[in-house]
């Protein structure tokens, strides 16, 4: 499902992202990587924290649905906003596919950083979010 899988290692106020060699990064800097990746046209970013978790975020660069898994083969739950009309396109993958996904199945781009953040930080939603589960 996703070719590009981090871990965020939660050691206090640290963090760690192994992408082949490993780099280290504290868990208040996945906001800012994820911010310098859409610089770079990346538009498609998985974390995995030590407990397991994997905590994926695509975006159009307007919107972005964030899911979290269990592990890979785990249908997942994702951030929703019930009830919001119409559907986005421009989700481009790293395999090269490019999908499009209801807009009550995703969050604007700066709501779904925050997310990931507090997902990174805390292992669970906010609580002013709305999910729904896939499982």
């Amino acid at each position: 499902m996703f070719l590009e899988y981090y871990s965020v290692m939660m050691k206090s106020d640290s963090a760690r992202i192994d992408q082949t060699e490993g780099q280290p990064i504290r868990h208040v800097d996945v906001g800012p990587h994820i911010r310098h990746g859409l610089e770079e046209n990346q538009q498609e970013f998985s974390f995995a924290r030590d407990d397991g978790m994997i905590v994926a975020l695509i975006t159009n660069r307007v919107r972005a649905m964030v899911m979290v898994l269990r592990d890979v083969d785990d249908p997942g739950e994702h951030v929703a906003i019930p009830g919001a009309a119409g559907s986005s396109s421009g989700y481009r993958l790293v395999n090269g596919q490019v999908d499009q996904y209801a807009d009550d199945d995703t969050v604007e781009l700066h709501r779904a950083v925050a997310c990931v953040e507090h997902l990174m930080q805390y292992g669970h939603w906010p609580e002013d979010v709305a999910v729904w589960c896939d499982r």
